[in-house]
C-alpha cells in the first residue's frame, strides 16, 4: 500500500512517502508553504536515508516538492479560469497527445500541473502575466533547477494535492509520456496579444 499525506503534521506519512519519492528515482525537497527554505535547495539530492534527517532540521517543511531536471518537466497551466484552463490543456494535448496520458497535480483547481518526460535538456520558459476577465493568467514550463509542491495540504485551500492519471508514487521518471523541445516550443506562440492567440475560450 502506497503511503500518502492525509494531513500535514503525520511525520510518519511524510516519511514513508518521501522514502518511495527516492525509490522511485525522483528527487525530492521539502518544501515550507509553495517553496523551500532550504539554502541551495536546487542542488540538494536527498537520499531516502536522508529522509529523516532533513525532516527533523526543517520540521516545518511538512510539504513535498519533487524537482525538475533535464529529464522531467512540469508544465505549470497556473490559469484560474476554468475555459481558460480546459483551453490550455486542448492546446497542449493537441499538439503534444502524448500529454493526456500525464499525471495531473491539481492544487487550487482548475490551476494544474501536467508532468512527463522531457526527451532532451532544456531551458525553462514562461509567459508573462496575462488577464483574462479580470484574473491574471501564466503558463510555464519548469526545469532544471525548478521545483513543484507534489504533496501535502495547498497553502491556500488547505487540502491535499490531488493526482489524476498516475502520480509520482506510481509511476516512473522513465516512464511518464514523453514531450520534445519542438512540442514544448510549439506550445509557445509568439504572436500577439498572448490571451487571444492561445486561451481563447
Amino acid at each position: 500500500m502506497q503511503p500518502t499525506v492525509k494531513n500535514n503534521d503525520d511525520t510518519n506519512d511524510i516519511t514513508g512517502l518521501r522514502s518511495l519519492l527516492c525509490e522511485q528515482g525522483y528527487q525530492h525537497i521539502p518544501v515550507l508553504d509553495k517553496g523551500p527554505r532550504i539554502a541551495g535547495w536546487a542542488k540538494k539530492r536527498i537520499t531516502a536515508g536522508q529522509v529523516d534527517g532533513y525532516l527533523r532540521q526543517y520540521p516545518d517543511h511538512l510539504r513535498t516538492g519533487i524537482l525538475c531536471g533535464n529529464d522531467l518537466v512540469a508544465i505549470d497551466i497556473d490559469a484560474p479560469t476554468e475555459a481558460v484552463s480546459d483551453r490550455l490543456i486542448e492546446r497542449l494535448t493537441e499538439i503534444a497527445p502524448a500529454a493526456a496520458r500525464a499525471p495531473r497535480r491539481t492544487g487550487k483547481a482548475p490551476k494544474l500541473i501536467v508532468l512527463l518526460r522531457a526527451t532532451e535538456p532544456g531551458e525553462k520558459s514562461a509567459t508573462s502575466e496575462f488577464m483574462i476577465g479580470g484574473a491574471k493568467h501564466q503558463v510555464e514550463v519548469l526545469r532544471d533547477g525548478q521545483q513543484f509542491v507534489a504533496f501535502g495540504d495547498h497553502v491556500e485551500t488547505g487540502k491535499p494535492y490531488r493526482w489524476d492519471n498516475g502520480s509520482p508514487l506510481d509511476i516512473k521518471p522513465a516512464d511518464l509520456p514523453a514531450i520534445t523541445n519542438d512540442e514544448i516550443a510549439a506550445f509557445f506562440p509568439t504572436r500577439k496579444p498572448f490571451s487571444l492567440v492561445w486561451a481563447s475560450a
